[in-house]
C-alpha cells in the first residue's frame, strides 16, 4: 500500500513539474525585457515571430476626410505585448501544419483560405508547440502595421512611399508575389500593406464596439480583413483601411499571418 501511495505521489509530482515547466517556457518568451524575435521551428516550420512591445495607441483615422467612414471615430486603446509573424503564412508553412498540397511557389503567401481555415491552422500550431497562436485582433494588426512603439505615423506600413513596401495594382502585374521582397516596417514586419489581405480575429463592426462587453470576435459572420492586396488601389493599402468578407470566403486575394499571445 505504501508503494502504491509513493508512486502515486511521484507521478503527481512529475505531472505538476512538467506543467509548470511548460508554463515557464511560455512565460519566458514574454519576459518584460524581451526584444527582437524568435523562430518557430516545430516540424521545421521556420516561422519568424517579431516581438511587439505593448502600449497605448489610437486605433483608426483621427481626422475625417483622410480615410473611409468606417475608420472613425478613432478610439484609444492599450495592448499587452505579443509576437506577430514577420511574414504572411507561406504555402510551405501551410503544408507543414495542415498537410495540404502546395499549389504555388513555397514562399508565396497562402491564399484561398477561409477565416475558419486560418483559425484551424492556429489551433493546430498551438497544439504542436504548447504556445497560444491566434489570428491577430484588429487592434494588434494595426498597432504592428504602424510600427508599435516605433510608430512614425506612416500612411503605409513602414513608409509613405507605397512602392517601397507594397505590392498593389500599379506594380504587382496583377499577381501575388513571394513574401518579404519589399522593405519591412519599423519593427521588421513585411507585407502588411498589399500582396494579400489578411484575416483578423474580429467581426466587422463600428469601432464603438470597443465600449461593449461582447467578445467582438465571437459574433457575426463578416470578419475583418486588413492590409489591401495585389489588385487594390493604394488607398486600400493604408494601415488604417478596413475591409471585410464572410468567414467562409476563399479568395486569391486573402491570406493571413499569426500572433502569439501569453
Amino acid at each position: 500500500m505504501r508503494n502504491v501511495l509513493f508512486f502515486a505521489v511521484m507521478i503527481s509530482t512529475i505531472i505538476m513539474i512538467s506543467a509548470q515547466a511548460k508554463r515557464n517556457r511560455k512565460e519566458n518568451i514574454f519576459d518584460s525585457n524581451q526584444t527582437g524575435s524568435y523562430i518557430e521551428q516545430v516540424s521545421g516550420l521556420g516561422m519568424k515571430m517579431i516581438y511587439v512591445k505593448g502600449g497605448p495607441f489610437i486605433l483608426g483615422t483621427v481626422n475625417k476626410g483622410e480615410g473611409y467612414s468606417d475608420e472613425y471615430p478613432a478610439v484609444e486603446s492599450f495592448l499587452d505585448s505579443y509576437y506577430i509573424g514577420a511574414f504572411e503564412v507561406t504555402q510551405k508553412q501551410w503544408q507543414t501544419i495542415m498537410k495540404d498540397n502546395i499549389c504555388m511557389e513555397e514562399n508565396m503567401p497562402i491564399n484561398r483560405v477561409s477565416w475558419n481555415d486560418a483559425l484551424l491552422f492556429c489551433e493546430k500550431l498551438s497544439e504542436l508547440t504548447g504556445k497560444n497562436y491566434q489570428l491577430p485582433t484588429e487592434e494588434q494588426w494595426e498597432y504592428a502595421a504602424r510600427g508599435g512603439i516605433k510608430n512614425n505615423n506612416r500612411k503605409y506600413s513602414g513608409s509613405d512611399e507605397i512602392d517601397k513596401v507594397s505590392w498593389y495594382s500599379t506594380n504587382s502585374n496583377k499577381e501575388i508575389h513571394p513574401v518579404g521582397l519589399k522593405h519591412p516596417n519599423e519593427l521588421g514586419i513585411y507585407d502588411m500593406s498589399g500582396n494579400v489581405y489578411e484575416w483578423c480575429l474580429d467581426t466587422y463592426m463600428s469601432y464603438t464596439y470597443k465600449n461593449d462587453s461582447v467578445k467582438h470576435h465571437s459574433v457575426g459572420n463578416y470578419k475583418v480583413l486588413r492590409g489591401g492586396c495585389w489588385s487594390d488601389y493604394a488607398s486600400s493599402c493604408r494601415v488604417t483601411h478596413r475591409f471585410y468578407d464572410v468567414s467562409s470566403s476563399k479568395s486569391s486575394k486573402i491570406g493571413f499571418r499569426v500572433v502569439c499571445v501569453p
